[in-house]
């Protein structure tokens, strides 16, 4: 009787946890806010090098929003035209743009865990984009970053 009643239990435990983990449910997404932090550039400083981005699910992209961003060598301001662009499923990049100088931008990039709540090998860079007509990206300055929701 005793080992009718632990096997009843047990197929009934795993019945519920087979009807509560879905692979049709919802997915872990990007979307949310990240709270990011800038480490030591090899050039210069960001400001504010803490700060929030937050992402927003749009059809199947996302759209970003980021407190405008200071480099100090040559107080270069970084504040219009923010894109996000999500590679091989989990390699997420995070730009924003210069509204003086169209080729300048910052970029914050990384590794999203499958819990989507972390990025791992996190970089923060600050680079401008050749305008001979072979759009290469030249970093002026990089860095560690950490992000996380």
């Amino acid at each position: 009787m005793r080992k009718t009643r632990i096997a009843f239990t047990l197929a009934t435990a795993g019945a519920l946890w087979l009807a509560c983990s879905s692979s049709t449910g919802p997915a872990p997404t990007l979307a949310g806010t990240w709270h990011v932090s800038v480490g030591t550039l090899n050039s210069g400083t960001i400001s504010p090098s803490t700060f929030d981005v937050v992402l927003t699910a749009s059809g199947d992209t996302f759209l970003a929003t980021i407190p405008h961003l200071t480099w100090s060598v040559g107080s270069q301001a970084f504040d219009t035209l923010v894109a996000v662009a999500v590679e091989e499923d989990s390699f997420v990049v995070i730009t924003e743009q210069s509204s003086a100088r169209t080729c300048d931008f910052v970029a914050v990039t990384g590794r999203a865990n499958a819990a989507r709540d972390t990025l791992h090998s996190g970089s923060f860079e600050v680079a401008d984009t050749d305008n001979t007509g072979a759009f290469i990206c030249k970093p002026k300055a990089q860095g560690s970053a950490t992000a996380h929701k």
